[in-house]
């Protein structure tokens, strides 16, 4: 089954189209979404969707050695995505046991019978939410980096029994907090425990009080973020 979902970086996405116009964006976009269906383009499909040749588009493409364009970010992105479905879904067959608890707790989202798909977005659309609280610098370099702060925050979905909603905003307002900003620089923390003993998430819960209702991110906050580290001005 062709997986239906690729991590879409949209400040990169709005970064390298600025001097696009909206019509060259839509059939970017659309050339985008075709080559992550079918895995490469043609020079027909090219066409197709760009009825003329247009350097702005065309350059965002490379051609192979057989002649199909991609584009890398995409080709990337597709890689990493199925590598890290095919990982979690060998974890899942060595751990049979959590299989079945994983299913229960999420019962009631299902909206088809792939529970593991969703499973598997819910938790990286929770990686994407957090990851944009921490600096550059400080988000996981490679792979297996990744896979820590994936594996963290599923357990405190899977394990704890916490929201993806409640996880992203303690993070996001422990990240917000003065002093914990300078100390708090990886999602592995928490679910660490300080010296009595207490998991930092919960250590974090306290600080907050009573602003833990608060659901997500504010979208208006989350742009400015962004547009802050791309040293753009609003």
């Amino acid at each position: 089954m062709k997986d239906p979902a690729v991590l879409f970086y949209t400040s990169d996405f709005i970064t390298g189209t600025l001097t696009m116009t909206d019509e060259q964006r839509g059939k970017y976009i659309i050339l985008l979404c075709l080559q992550h269906q079918q895995g490469f383009l043609t020079k027909d499909d090219m066409m197709q969707i760009c009825k003329s040749y247009d350097d702005k588009i065309f350059s965002k493409f490379d051609q192979d050695q057989f002649g199909y364009y991609y584009n890398p970010r995409m080709k990337k992105e597709s890689e990493k995505r199925n590598k890290y479905i095919e990982s979690r879904r060998e974890n899942r067959k060595q751990k049979s046991e959590d299989k079945t608890n994983i299913s229960k707790r999420y019962v009631k989202r299902m909206v088809n019978e792939n529970i593991n798909e969703i499973i598997d977005n819910s938790i990286e659309d929770l990686y994407k939410g957090v990851e944009i609280f921490f600096d550059e610098d400080l988000r996981p370099k490679t792979e297996k980096q990744k896979h820590e702060w994936l594996d963290t925050l599923d357990k405190l979905v899977r394990i704890d029994g916490y929201s993806p909603e409640h996880i992203q905003n303690i993070v996001k307002r422990a990240r917000m907090d003065d002093f914990w900003k300078q100390n708090f620089l990886s999602v592995l923390k928490l679910r660490k425990k300080n010296k009595e003993g207490i998991m930092y998430f919960t250590v974090f819960e306290k600080k907050i009080n009573g602003t833990t209702k608060t659901i997500g991110a504010d979208p208006y906050e989350l742009a400015k973020l962004e547009a802050s580290k791309l040293g753009i001005q609003r």
